[in-house]
């Protein structure tokens, strides 16, 4: 080797000494919370501790990230510190005591092996939820009426913050996740959701703005509530143990990666989802036509013996929770002023296609059996006026759907896009239609959705997987829960245990026993209805009451904040309130806030006498409620209210044995509330117990 090289390595040497020598002191630091880079060793905190975080306060508070393995590691807060030591992986946690609330703090992590730290800056300690569920949790604020009628463009309380979680679908249990903390803004509010962003901004109010307050958001519209559930949990359910056992060992086939390029981790699951109905539905196999066969398009067809059915509606309505191919026929009396003119026929949305008959001869067809893209469109037809005769017409329509998807087939309107015109006159199409069934697919499209496998969201277990564990145990006060519209479809009998079952999860695996849980049910959808008694709604209503009373979690009732004609109605804002009202209670151990419940029923003679736990009361009349004898046949029933009684009778059921209030998908005239409060009695089903 030569002179020049040695002198050259022996300078490096020396460098390198010295400049140990003066910085073996001195940390080097990154602020925000990001990754230390200083030769080999490296310190970050998970992104749940980024700066900006709020920190739940009087409870411990675990605090974790990533560091050069087996590296002493030391955390501080507030001036109180712990220490720990990193796994061979690198990961650390541990647990620093609890805080009262506080504002603009630093949280730092100290690797006092590599000396290295990272700086987490205006760190706050407060009040922290999570608010879950599918897409009307994920409904975004600026959308509401209230952000546009009010002036909350121009929010700036940077002490209220929130943190979404990003979406992934990777099989198995995640790690971590990315995602920042934001602060109200402008910029930022207006894309969060809107149950969270008013539920925070009341929360601040009630704390005098003196407590911060922190929002969590793991939401995805559609989903249903087994995705956001674990998989041993979803094991020691019944319902729900086969399907997971066979997605363990389907979700890693071969076949899901066979042909994906190598830049794309995840299959494509629409398309996959697409190709696998129309796969099991092909053009060449559909079932043959019976209705067609049998004249069920023709006037003169006689269908007396066919049920009676109120639209728009779904056929689930009337019990059949399944997707299929469905008739439905109405008589109109046409008045000579329309007798030969060409007509407008607009028979509103059906899910998914349907073709449409005119006294026999087709006038219009939309959509395909095997796709969803049309199951919102608004049907519009021109009836040639050769068709149109004084006296009976008939208006029949073929409607097929070959997958249960949330929600499924029928007419289903809105009832004011359902006419008959011409020019000047209009016969209103809503009301009494008949109804017979040509096909049943069954309800496989719900069951595909759940077991499809890697990349697909739906799949049992995939968030909980990608968004909840990676949160765990991130420490919280509690948990908003806004789902149950995909569950609803021909999952409603075993939403209760479901619900419950993550429920138990959840506080298991947080650590939280007492850890709150505000289950928001569902709202009113789909034209008014006293009574409906195959409404999927209100067995979903049911399992949700019944989960929040056997889990001691809080029911908020929104029956008046549904839209007929969207399934995402807009005014967040009350409901929003109502969560609030229930966490602001329980945060002081009070329970007034909630809905009056029904706790016994008893029967004496001809009449049954519901017993609540506090005392309720009715504007008018009390409406929408209903009796049945042993065979479950309801019928309306009168009531009188006596403090915290319900005095029930019904003239056609002389041993009355089941209670029903509130039943069907949009029971918008119920009226019971709290004497005090003026809180909704939530729907219910109750049976006498003598």
């Amino acid at each position: 080797m030569s002179i020049c090289r040695l002198i050259f390595f022996a300078a490096v040497a020396v460098m390198l000494f010295f400049t140990g020598c003066l910085s073996g002191n001195q940390p080097q630091t990154v602020i925000s919370g990001g990754v230390i880079d200083l030769e080999e060793h490296t310190i970050a905190f998970s992104p749940l501790f980024s700066s900006g975080a709020v920190l739940q306060r009087d409870i411990p508070i675990p605090v974790w990230g990533k560091a050069s393995p087996r590296a002493r590691i030391r955390c501080t807060l507030n001036g109180t510190s712990r220490i720990t030591v990193a796994d061979m992986q690198g990961n650390f946690r541990l647990y620093l005591p609890p805080q009262s609330a506080a504002s603009g703090l630093a949280l730092v992590a100290e690797d006092l092996t590599n000396n290295v730290k990272t700086v987490s800056e205006n760190i706050a300690v407060g009040e922290v939820y999570l608010v879950a569920g599918q897409s009307n949790m994920e409904y975004e604020a600026k959308f509401t009426p209230t952000w546009k009628n009010k002036d909350f463009q121009h929010s700036n309380d940077p002490d209220m913050r929130f943190f979404r979680i990003p979406v992934n679908k990777y099989p198995g249990p995640q790690s971590s996740l990315s995602g920042s903390w934001k602060s109200d803004s402008p910029q930022n509010s207006g894309k969060f959701s809107a149950i969270g962003y008013f539920f925070a901004r009341e929360m601040r109010e009630k704390f005098d703005r003196k407590v911060p307050v922190g929002i969590i958001g793991a939401y995805l519209g559609g989903m249903g509530a087994e995705t956001f559930t674990s998989r041993e949990a979803l094991l020691r359910n019944p319902d729900f143990a086969a399907e997971v056992k066979a997605v363990d060992l389907d979700n890693y086939d071969e076949k899901y990666f066979q042909d994906l390029p190598l830049d794309q981790d995840l299959p494509n699951s629409n398309k996959r989802l697409m190709a696998t109905i129309r796969n099991g539905f092909p053009a060449d196999k559909f079932p043959a036509q019976l209705g067609l066969k049998q004249n069920w398009h023709l006037p003169e067809f006689d269908d007396n013996a066919w049920e009676e059915i109120v639209l728009p509606d779904s056929w689930t309505v009337a019990g059949y929770n399944h997707a299929g191919v469905f008739w439905f026929r109405k008589a109109v009396d046409i008045p000579e002023e329309m007798t030969g003119k060409e007509l407008t026929l607009a028979i509103g949305e059906a899910d998914k296609c349907d073709e449409t008959y005119f006294n026999g001869t087709l006038v219009g067809t939309t959509g395909d059996y095997r796709e969803f893209k049309d199951f919102m469109t608004k049907r519009t037809y021109k009836v040639p006026a050769h068709l149109v005769k004084a006296g009976r017409n008939v208006i029949a329509v073929r409607v097929s759907s070959a997958a249960s998807i949330a929600t499924d087939g029928g007419l289903t309107g809105p009832a004011k896009f359902m006419k008959l015109t011409a020019e000047k006159s209009e016969i209103p199409l809503a009301g009494k239609w008949k109804m017979k069934m040509e096909h049943n697919f069954g309800t496989w499209g719900m069951e595909f959705m759940r077991t499809m496998g890697p990349g697909a969201p739906t799949t049992l277990h995939t968030l909980y997987d990608n968004m909840i564990h990676p949160l765990i145990p991130f420490a919280m006060r509690g948990v908003v829960w806004y789902q149950g519209e995909a569950n609803a479809i021909c999952m409603a009998d075993t939403y209760q245990r479901l619900l419950l079952t993550m429920i138990d999860d959840w506080r298991f695996r947080w650590g939280q026993e007492k850890l709150d849980f505000i289950i928001v049910q569902l709202p009113g959808y789909q034209p008014a209805s006293d009574y409906q008694q195959h409404s999927q709604w209100a067995k979903l209503r049911e399992a949700q009451r019944l989960a929040a009373l056997a889990s001691n979690s809080s029911l908020i009732v929104t029956l008046p904040y549904g839209d007929e004609y969207n399934i995402h109605p807009g005014n967040k804002a009350p409901v929003a309130s109502l969560a609030a009202a229930a966490a602001w209670e329980n945060l002081h151990n009070s329970k007034s806030w909630q809905p009056p419940m029904p706790q016994n029923c008893f029967r004496s003679g001809s009449t049954l006498t519901v017993v609540f736990d506090r005392e309720i009361t009715a504007d008018t009349p009390v409406k929408t409620l209903f009796a049945a004898g042993k065979d479950k046949v309801f019928y309306p029933a009168t009531a009188e209210i006596n403090g915290n009684k319900l005095i029930i009778t019904s003239s056609k059921v002389t041993e009355p044995l089941f209670v029903r209030y509130a039943w069907s998908n949009n029971p918008h005239a119920a009226n019971l509330y709290s004497a005090k409060g003026n809180y909704q009695v939530p729907p219910f089903e109750i049976k006498a117990s003598n």
